[in-house]
């Protein structure tokens, strides 16, 4: 089961051992291509190009792919028809149960890798403009250099920086807080994506503030639990997260509304099945 497009290359010999082979598509590699920064601007659609090729050229010994996204699935299943989509949704045994609003604080939280392009500037400023909230920010910057640029922001003096944390202490984080932030940027790689963290909030009952994407809209107002706005526009997010904290009672219903669609159709519980019958298909 290779999990790096890099590895491709091994496929017909592996097959040659009489093993079945199995890739798992995590992200779409020809957009992904496309927002690498390293790669100049002139060359990237040739290179993304050029990557989908190679792509499905050692693709096709494939016994199998597993794919992230429904989106990335329907692309190999036009030349590989043995391609499931498990999503990465999380356990339910590892989130917290929902937390009583009133037993909250006035904080909103972003947990995961601190990038630009996963809205760090946005968010941070955005805490400029809220003047009794705090943005609880879980994660390790990259590069290092982004955080001398957020910290020399107004906002920063908003935020409660806490680095990486283990499963402990983000239950305590999402416990306590009171909005979970999904502010990705319009990139290649990112439009497309179902990023782990949407479901982990709404697994622990908080209302989400995420990007207007529309494969993240879909499931933000499909199950009514939470906002989503131009991730590049701080006076919307900072609008979106003042409305929740000024109207508790909806807040607390968008959590709980979240909360039980992950329960009942986001959860890993519902993926791993998935992943099961397709092994079982794939041996027998």
């Amino acid at each position: 089961h290779l999990h790096d497009p890099e590895l491709l290359r091994g496929v017909t010999t592996l097959r040659k051992t009489g093993a079945k082979v199995v890739y798992d598509a995590h992200e779409d590699l020809p957009k992904q291509v496309l927002s690498k920064p390293y790669i100049p601007i002139l060359f990237r659609g040739v290179v993304a190009a050029l990557a989908g090729i190679l792509e499905r050229s050692m693709s096709r010994r494939l016994s199998g792919v597993v794919c992230a996204t429904p989106i990335i699935a329907n692309r190999f299943s036009m030349y590989i028809p043995n391609t499931v989509a498990v999503c990465n949704f999380p356990s339910l045994e590892d989130m917290p149960q929902p937390v009583s609003w009133d037993q909250k604080s006035d904080e909103v939280c972003y947990i995961g890798g601190i990038f630009k392009t996963r809205g760090a500037m946005e968010m941070v400023r955005a805490m400029d403009e809220l003047s009794l909230v705090r943005l609880n920010l879980a994660g390790t910057f990259s590069p290092i250099s982004l955080r001398q640029e957020v910290s020399a922001m107004s906002g920063w003096q908003q935020v409660n920086e806490l680095g990486f944390l283990d499963r402990t202490g983000i239950r305590s984080v999402l416990s306590r807080s009171k909005v979970g932030l999904v502010l990705l940027h319009p990139t290649q790689s990112y439009t497309e994506a179902l990023p782990v963290k949407l479901f982990e909030y709404m697994a622990a009952g908080l209302p989400v503030v995420a990007s207007d994407f529309p494969i993240l809209k879909d499931i933000v107002e499909r199950h009514q639990c939470g906002f989503c706005v131009d991730p590049l526009d701080t006076e919307a997010i900072t609008s979106a997260i003042r409305y929740l904290m000024e109207h508790p009672d909806e807040a607390a219903a968008m959590g709980l509304r979240g909360h039980l669609a992950v329960e009942n159709q986001y959860s890993w519980q519902s993926q791993e099945e998935v992943l099961i019958q397709f092994y079982q298909n794939l041996l027998s």
